[in-house]
């Protein structure tokens, strides 16, 4: 028999499995902390998979490597396992997670807000996606008129305010660099 153990209500998306790495089982882990030293102390993690319940994996071992963390962990044991966990979301419970000062979000905090023009008050659109390269963190937008999604750079130069409670994020410049009837 098999028993499934339902995870906490409280979690939080670390990062996605973007690769295996090497002939043992190991995954090469896109962590969404750009600084990401604390997942080496991680002893486990929730891996949700598409159309599989989500399952609690114990880490044998994790080192960072440039810009993605290298993982490997009791449940692969081989390539061809690393190979079907390519896009697993893996998450931790909240409390495990270090502090976040004033101005730090977690990105699924953003997904989904509301994004406002603090130039014009208007609605731009939602938030759809974070995402993070090597050049720095975007927001994918959804306009308000349902037109192709817009990237913007989440940098403090057009990031006016972010209201948790609200669920709105305020933006500005951005007036200027797309005409009204893109947005």
């Amino acid at each position: 028999m098999i028993f499934f153990m339902m995870p906490p209500e409280t979690l939080r998306t670390i990062g996605i499995i973007v690769a295996a790495q090497g002939l043992r089982g190991e995954v090469r882990v896109k962590p969404f902390d750009t600084q990401a030293s604390w997942l080496n102390e991680l002893d486990s993690v929730w891996a949700f998979r598409p159309d599989q319940p989500p399952q609690l994996c114990e880490i044998e071992f994790a080192r960072k490597q440039k810009n993605v963390v290298v993982m490997k962990f009791n449940t692969l044991h081989s390539r061809t396992d690393a190979e079907t966990w390519r896009g697993t979301e893996l998450k931790v419970e909240e409390d495990w997670l270090p502090e976040l000062t004033e101005d730090e979000f977690y990105f699924d905090e953003l997904e989904g807000m509301t994004v406002i023009s603090d130039d014009s008050d208007r609605e731009l659109g939602t938030v759809k996606l974070m995402l993070d390269s090597n050049v720095g963190q975007y927001m994918e937008v959804t306009p308000v008129n349902g037109r192709e999604t817009i990237l913007i750079p989440f940098q403090e130069a057009f990031i006016v305010e972010v209201d948790l409670d609200k669920n709105r994020l305020f933006v500005s410049g951005l007036d200027s660099m797309f005409p009204g009837d893109l947005i």
